[in-house]
């Protein structure tokens, strides 16, 4: 890739808060609706700094402009991939919550970060490929993985000390290929190809990482202060509803085109519990049988986070502790269909289009 500088080699994440400007528009004399505006961005800055602070897999600037959230890494690895879909899924699971949904792109060019200033061709290209997003997601270049660098035998003993890295790939500093087939394995696990489309599949990955959080939490105070009060959140029913409640205002059911993008959005909630009905532990699976991807990325994930807060179980403990995680997700499964959304009463025009 041939840059000039000033320009750097970046990855730029561009993220947009859907209907946020209308929000903006129509808040002028609602001092409820600006308090919650507010609080929106409050939160989205919280998360923005959060992730500037504590990220330790790559380094990067996060920054909220108004109604847009914008994350940059310079000289991108494939480890600076992976931390980007983390964060990605974050913001979208959270802005959830509170029926915000958010479209973006992922890109890798010629970018510009200077304290606050931020400019280059691909932040520009990425603020354009996310106004032609035709649903709340956030695509990713499909390009980009072969953009960006493997890691290196230095940059994997960084990783080694790092909390957010799951304790299964790798246990030395001659793992580094091992760790590298790791990332790549996990990246495609939350990411999706559809019609030529690559984007984030942020409901698994959330899932997969605020559920470990949650446990940790469980069974020790210790470590509260150490992870983020994000993992507070019940996804898939809260995802579920903020679906439901957003569809019911006026101005999405009267827009057909917005319409048609949470119908896409509702669909995808559904296909993510197929997937999750498929990937999660059955009920005859132990801590030494389960093929369960998911699983196994869970435990490698609180695994770390158990060695980093002093947290130590026998090997009988563990045993006992590790089964019933997978009973508790065997039953979590059980229940997938009180969350699904009811497409035909939902979105009965967009049904009787598609039948």
């Amino acid at each position: 890739m041939n840059i000039t500088a000033p320009y750097k080699k970046h990855m730029v994440v561009w993220m947009d808060i859907q209907g946020f400007k209308n929000k903006v528009r129509s808040s002028q004399h609602d001092q409820k609706e600006i308090q919650s505006l507010l609080d929106t961005l409050r939160l989205a800055k919280t998360l923005a700094e959060r992730f500037s602070r504590r990220n330790s897999v790559a380094t990067f600037d996060v920054g909220v402009f108004s109604d847009s959230i914008m994350m940059s890494c310079i000289n991108p690895d494939i480890s600076a991939l992976y931390g980007a879909i983390g964060m990605v899924s974050f913001f979208q699971a959270v802005m959830a919550g509170q029926r915000c949904f958010l479209r973006g792109a992922v890109l890798v060019g010629p970018h510009h970060s200077e304290e606050g200033i931020y400019f280059g061709p691909t932040m520009v290209d990425a603020q354009e490929i996310e106004k032609c997003a035709d649903w709340f997601r956030v695509v990713i270049d499909p390009n980009l993985p072969n953009e960006i660098e493997p890691l290196d035998r230095k940059k994997s003993r960084q990783l080694q000390d790092n909390v957010d890295v799951p304790s299964s790939w790798g246990s030395n500093s001659d793992d580094w290929k091992q760790m590298n087939q790791k990332l790549k394995n996990e990246i495609d696990m939350f990411t999706r190809l559809d019609k030529g489309v690559l984007y984030v599949d942020y409901l698994r990955c959330a899932f997969n990482i605020l559920t470990p959080m949650k446990w940790a939490r469980q069974l020790s105070n210790s470590l509260r202060t150490q992870i983020p009060r994000v993992d507070d959140i019940d996804l898939l029913p809260t995802h579920k509803e903020s679906i439901e409640e957003a569809v019911k205002d006026d101005d999405v059911r009267d827009d057909s085109k917005l319409l048609t993008r949470y119908n896409a959005l509702a669909v995808y909630h559904n296909d993510a519990l197929k997937k999750f009905f498929s990937v999660l532990p059955t009920e005859s699976d132990t801590i030494e049988t389960t093929a369960s991807p998911d699983f196994k990325f869970m435990y490698g994930y609180l695994s770390t986070i158990f060695t980093k807060g002093g947290i130590h179980m026998s090997e009988a403990e563990k045993k006992n502790y590790w089964n019933g995680k997978i009973i508790e997700l065997t039953q979590l499964k059980a229940n997938l269909r009180d969350y699904e959304i009811e497409l035909t009463s939902i979105f009965p025009q967009q049904s009787a289009k598609s039948s």
